[in-house]
């Protein structure tokens, strides 16, 4: 008995001596700090490891001390930070998003704000850490490498990024990323990047310089109008329902699964009924305008209150409605002419922004300019001619936009009481420099001394009038243009048609036809050129939506068409033009600016391209005009009534002259020594950027030993030393 209870105690005593299978992650780390241990012994990481390498301690930085350990299990990878607070690591930070996932082994580095070589040159990435991922079947090379850097608020952002082993480097920044291949730079793509740790997805993260510019997308310009945008960066990783209107009752796009994710670029253009008008990227080709709820702003955001006109408005052609104006234009629907329960809300450049109800459920979105117009009941207009032989004034009241009701009274000299007198003896109306059918009705007036005449005239008028011409009607010599009355409409109306500046002050366009430019791809400009033949000098190159005058010498079928923008008369490519009604469906794609001169109070508006031109008016800085088209040197725009040419040098953003454009020379600046670039042709001014060797870009002009390029859409200048001239492909 004695034997077996001696073997029974020391059973006891071995089975003592072999430690219990402990719960938690297996940590191969040798040092970690206690709290950090007692987290990752919980049974929740049963099964999990902790590498060698996977974890390290970034202390002291200007945004605090940290730890960082990443846990693995069956090629699931989680990264997990801790902050130290009063002596003592608190649990902060749980992602998978932002590492590699798969099986393989971690290294986490500490940097103390050493600088990294990226394409030759030094870069601060700033104090952090280093997280470096090899797969299992690679055992000599990293395959990805992450440097993230810290903030004075303890926020980590991820700065260079390495992989495809290594041979690819990113440079990143809040706004841009920049690619190295194998040590030779191949370019930066520009779109909002999400670097913030907590935030960040590798997955997402684009790992070629093709698919950045596929991915990445930037906040527009927004035209001039009655909205305007302030970008504000919200909370990381959140989404947000997206309605067309303020509030869940407006129609929500994506099949009712409109989203907004905080994580990309978010404008915001103020707020109505506790929700905010906002617009975002879907895509890089794709935009959205939308409403989300108020409260998915930061808190210190300071959003003010939208003033809307909340007038009946009259849609005066079939057209659509969009949520995206300033990019794809994707319908949301079709509208019909004459469709009720429209109100005007806004404008935008050539859109206009309205509500929609009694169609299903409301709806807010943007038409075209061109087929809306306030539904005022009765607006007045007047003109009048001082002639040498007799005087004319005319009255007109416009019902709804679209129907004209026109008195002229006419006094002439006695002689024209004579049966064969060259008198006037009618009006033809024209709008938008095409005539239009009237009811026309004639008295004369016995009562008034010499020769008085009352005309009266009713004229349904086209889709997007905005000039009115009356052209007298002599009984033996006809239509006398230099005696017409002009009555300009209002300015919406004004948007996508403008007048026409002829000669010597005068509205030439008596029985002319118009066209409208109309490029096959909405970014190109077509050229006027001084002679119908592609190699002639152009002068000027123009925009989808601008008006050209068709002029009388021109044969259907012909190639070319000689035409007349402003008072620049020249010829253009004829399959490039939209005549009679297809005209009215073209979106224009005119850019606006802003006088922007830093020598002097504003730019001259100057009747043609030279400083010797004529100056029709000062526009002062702070002005925003239409663009029309644009040379080298000069814009043509659109400034109220007048149309004129403005040095480019004093207007923002700057226009760049060398992107596509149909008859364009194609020539590239190919970069053969890293240089700097400049904002002007001189070695005092600022320098703008880096290029590197092997970069080529659209190729403008040279001046004074400096060649101006454009660089991801901004005109910049580099020395003619640093280029070799190349023909594009």
């Amino acid at each position: 008995m004695k034997r077996i209870v001696a073997f029974l105690l020391c059973l006891v005593l071995f089975c003592g001596c072999v430690p219990a299978l402990a719960d938690g992650a297996a940590i191969k780390a040798d040092w970690m700090p206690y709290e950090v241990k007692e987290f990752f012994s919980a049974s929740s990481f049963n099964g999990w490891t902790i590498g060698e390498s996977a974890s390290i301690l970034v202390e002291n930085t200007a945004g605090g001390t940290y730890f960082f350990a990443v846990a693995q299990k069956e090629g699931h990878n989680v990264l997990y930070g801790f902050e130290q607070k009063n002596g003592h690591f608190d649990y902060w930070l749980k992602t998978d998003n932002a590492i590699v996932q798969g099986e393989g082994f971690f290294v986490l580095r500490y940097n103390s704000g050493d600088f990294q070589l990226f394409n030759g040159q030094i870069k601060n990435i700033g104090e952090g850490f280093s997280l470096m991922f090899t797969r299992a079947d690679y055992e000599e090379q990293h395959d990805h490498l992450l440097y993230f850097s810290v903030n004075k608020s303890g926020q980590f952002h991820l700065k260079l990024a390495c992989v495809d082993h290594g041979w690819e480097e990113v440079l990143v920044t809040s706004d841009s990323l920049a690619y190295s291949h194998e040590g030779t730079y191949e370019g930066t793509a520009y779109g909002t990047v999400e670097t913030n740790l907590r935030y960040f997805s590798y997955a997402a993260f684009p790992k070629t310089l093709k698919e950045a510019r596929k991915k990445l997308t930037a906040p527009p310009a927004i035209p001039m109008g009655e909205l305007t945008a302030q970008k504000i960066k919200f909370t990381g990783g959140q989404k947000f329902p997206v309605y067309s209107g303020p509030g869940a009752e407006y129609e929500r796009a994506a099949g009712g699964k409109a989203s907004v994710s905080t994580n990309d670029w978010i404008q915001v253009f103020g707020s109505e009924k506790g929700y905010i008008l906002i617009q975002y990227a879907i895509s890089s080709s794709q935009m959205r305008f939308g409403w989300i709820d108020q409260s998915a702003l930061p808190k210190n955001a300071n959003v003010g209150p939208l003033s809307f006109a909340y007038e009946d408005a009259v849609i005066t052609a079939n057209t659509f409605l969009t949520d995206d104006p300033l990019n794809s234009q994707t319908r949301v629907r079709m509208v019909n002419a004459g469709q009720s329960g429209v109100k005007w809300l806004a404008s935008m450049g050539n859109w206009v922004y309205v509500e929609i109800i009694g169609q299903g459920q409301a709806v807010r979105g943007f038409v075209p300019a061109s087929a809306v117009s306030r539904a005022t009941h009765e607006q007045a207009f007047s003109a009048s001619y001082l002639g040498k032989d007799y005087t004319a004034k005319a009255e007109m009241t416009l019902l709804y936009g679209v129907t004209a009701n026109i008195t002229v009274t006419v006094d002439g000299p006695t002689a024209w009481s004579s049966l064969n007198a060259d008198k006037i003896t009618g009006y033809q109306v024209y709008a938008n420099h095409v005539p239009v059918s009237s009811l026309p009705s004639a008295a004369l007036d016995p009562a008034a001394s010499g020769w008085r005449t009352v005309f009266t005239l009713a004229a349904s008028l086209p889709t997007n009038t905005a000039v009115i011409g009356l052209c007298p009607i002599h009984a033996a010599t006809g239509q006398k243009a230099d005696e017409m009355m002009v009555i300009t409409l209002n300015a919406t109306a004004r948007q996508n048609t403008q007048p026409l500046a002829a000669s010597d002050s005068h509205w030439h366009y008596a029985g002319y036809n118009t066209a409208v430019v109309n490029n096959p791809d909405a970014k190109e400009r077509l050229h006027l050129r001084k002679n119908a033949y592609g190699s002639a000098d152009s002068l000027g190159k123009y925009y989808n939506g601008t008006v050209a005058v068709v002029l009388p010498d021109n044969k259907d079928g012909a190639e070319w068409a000689h035409v007349r923008i402003g008072n620049t008369e020249g010829y253009m490519e004829a399959k490039y033009l939209a005549f009679q009604e297809a005209a009215n469906q073209i979106v224009s794609a005119q850019p606006v600016v802003t006088i922007d001169n830093p020598s002097g109070t504003g730019l001259n508006l100057r009747a043609g391209q030279s400083t010797d031109s004529a100056v029709i008016r000062l526009l002062p800085n702070g002005v925003q005009v239409t663009v029309m088209g644009l040379s080298e040197d000069w814009l043509h725009v659109q400034a109220g009534e007048d149309t004129g040419y403005i040095r480019i040098t004093g207007t923002s953003p700057r226009v760049p002259y060398t992107y596509g454009t149909p008859g364009g020379d194609g020539s590239l600046a190919r970069i053969t020594v890293n240089c700097f670039a400049y904002a002007e042709p001189n070695a005092n001014a600022r320098a703008v950027c880096n290029l590197f060797i092997g970069e080529a870009f659209p190729l403008a002009r040279t001046q004074n030993g400096y060649a101006q390029i454009e660089v991801d859409g901004a005109a910049v200048w580099i020395r003619t030393s640093c280029i070799e001239r190349i023909k594009e492909q």
